[in-house]
């Protein structure tokens, strides 16, 4: 008589509360339970569970390597990991040749970036902080990671089905740049996530070259400029501005620094073609400079009417003057009297010198908290240069000499 048994087998259930604790920097234990066995170890029958491990960073180099181990027992030690490194670690219940799903020891998030632009940084990177948190919590929920000079980072400590926001910040030997925006990300129940912030993760060090350079007022031989500078980083105020000035008549060039976003480029020279580049200069380094800025400078009119008079005149000698009417600065430069006759000539030369009364180029004053320090700022022009004091209007009041 033939028998034929027919096994229903049922799949055994998946192991819960898979942890793991270190015991040494080159081991740790994996425990979890099985729901089937109700915590009675010794009924587990025919049934074994295997752990399969790797390296987190494993991910980053393209690695699908997994270790495995087989386990009868409710817990396995794996030996001869490498020391401050994060490993994946997944457990499954095999019994009657039919096997559960994985549960995972513990969930993660793995941060991944790209470096700066190297041209925009100010000082050699020397590491990144990345700050986590809940979605949705204030700034006090926020965790700081400090990191060496890497390109990748695993969280561990966070929770299933919970979403979390991440942002990072460069470090160079000259302080740490502005944070990123946050990113988010949701970690679903028994599942890791990777997080590739290479496209999200731009980090700069230094704050925009200024833009929308405009020219306000222009004269023969004066200029007013204006400018602006977008998202300035909280890290790296702007105290300063360097304002290059290039004559491509005579290819001369010079440089001046201003700490406002405006300047008044005077003794420029009549009927001339000018070029000005401005670079912001910040706390941690300066900016590219902006987009040249060209102009020419106005015709010269040096006076309204030129009027030679010739004066006594003898056998050998004759005098003439020249007369400049309605004079203005542009006339004070140099002159030349040439004398000639059939015979040779000869020649002088005269400078004109232009002076001028002061007047107040800006001025302007700031609103302050009873108690500060405030600062109201004065900037008058004249030749010789003026001298200026401060009055108080209502008391009279006479302050100090600048």
């Amino acid at each position: 008589m033939m028998v034929i048994r027919n096994y229903n087998w049922k799949t055994p259930s998946a192991p819960r509360r898979v942890t793991a604790k270190a015991m040494s920097p080159h081991a740790i234990q994996v425990i979890w339970r099985d729901p089937d066995l109700n915590g009675k170890d010794g009924e587990k029958d025919s049934r074994h569970y295997i752990v399969k491990y790797k390296e987190v960073n494993d991910l980053v180099n393209g690695s699908d390597f997994v270790n495995t181990i087989r386990s009868r027992q409710l817990k396995v030690k794996i030996n001869k990991l490498t020391p401050k490194t994060t490993y994946d670690i997944w457990v499954k219940t095999v019994k009657n040749k039919k096997a559960s799903s994985w549960t995972k020891a513990n969930q993660h998030i793995q941060v991944l970036w790209q470096p700066p632009v190297a041209s925009k940084l100010n000082g050699q990177t020397v590491g990144y902080t990345l700050q986590y948190k809940h979605t949705g919590t204030t700034d006090e929920d926020i965790q700081t990671v400090t990191l060496a000079d890497t390109l990748h980072h695993t969280l561990t400590d966070i929770t299933d089905n919970e979403t979390y926001d991440v942002r990072l910040a460069a470090r160079t030997v000259n302080g740490t740049g502005p944070y990123t925006g946050w990113k988010s990300v949701f970690v679903p129940q028994n599942s890791d996530e990777g997080l590739n912030l290479s496209d999200h993760l731009k980090l700069d060090l230094v704050v925009p070259p200024p833009s929308d350079v405009k020219v306000v007022n222009k004269t023969s031989t004066s200029i007013f400029l204006v400018w602006s500078v977008d998202k300035i980083p909280e890290c790296c105020p702007v105290v300063a501005y360097k304002i290059v000035i290039s004559n491509y008549n005579d290819s001369s060039e010079y440089e001046i620094v201003r700490g406002t976003a405006h300047v008044h480029l005077m003794s420029l020279t009549p009927s001339t073609l000018y070029g000005v580049t401005i670079t912001a200069l910040s706390t941690t380094g300066e900016s590219s400079p902006s987009k040249e800025t060209l102009f020419t400078t106005l015709e010269a009119d040096i006076a309204e009417q030129v009027k030679i008079v010739s004066g006594f005149k003898n056998e050998d000698t004759l005098t003439s003057s020249l007369f400049l009417h309605k004079v203005r600065r542009e006339a004070g430069r140099e002159y030349i009297c040439i004398a000639s006759n059939n015979v040779g000539s000869d020649k002088s030369h005269l400078y004109l010198p232009v002076y001028e009364t002061p007047r107040i180029i800006t001025s302007h004053g700031i609103s302050v908290t009873s108690g500060s320090v405030a600062r109201l700022a004065c900037e008058a022009y004249g030749k010789p240069v003026p001298d200026i004091i401060w009055i108080q209007s209502t008391s009279g009041t006479v302050f100090d000499e600048v």
